[in-house]
């Protein structure tokens, strides 16, 4: 709704301290190492893709709805319709609780990325139920870790958003807004 109103993704992380770190450390992460072909999975509004049109060679969208005019590929990144080691970087923030077989998920991406490629990917820890009955799981920084090694790829580092001030504010807004 609100990218329909032309908010813009910085507007929109604006909104509260949870989405300002999600933005934050994805553009952080993306200007470090955003390179070449890119897939994003689960790409929704396809602000990514608008907010860093002059790192890349190729990006692909995909999502499993086709929310945007700019989605490239309807699908499911349990199955990604692509082949085999495309992408120099692969994307994904905040889809993986949705996913209802993460382990898979994480295995196409293997699949896809190119040796040495980055993957992105965020995924929240402590978060009210949403988009449901579509939401399916949370991980620690070791289940992350854990699938994420046992599907070969490495960890660089995993990196923790929002904090304590960024919980309570959650947990002040859900009060609120979930009666």
């Amino acid at each position: 709704i609100l990218h329909k109103i032309c908010k813009t993704p910085y507007d929109i992380a604006q909104m509260d301290s949870l989405r300002f770190s999600i933005f934050s450390i994805t553009k952080n992460l993306c200007d470090k190492y955003l390179k070449g072909d890119v897939l994003e999975i689960g790409a929704g509004g396809d602000y990514l893709k608008k907010e860093f049109k002059s790192k890349y060679d190729e990006w692909i969208s995909l999502d499993y709805d086709l929310r945007s005019n700019s989605i490239d590929l309807r699908g499911d990144g349990q199955q990604l319709p692509l082949k085999d080691g495309v992408f120099d970087t692969i994307i994904s923030v905040d889809v993986l609780e949705h996913v209802p077989n993460p382990e898979k998920f994480v295995s196409e991406m293997f699949r896809a990325v190119k040796p040495g490629g980055i993957v992105i990917l965020s995924t929240p820890f402590f978060f009210y139920l949403h988009e449901e009955p579509h939401d399916y799981f949370r991980f620690s920084k070791y289940g992350l870790r854990t699938i994420f090694e046992r599907n070969g790829l490495s960890v660089i580092d995993v990196i923790p958003t929002g904090g304590v001030i960024g919980i309570l504010g959650l947990l002040i807004s859900i009060f609120i807004t979930k009666k």
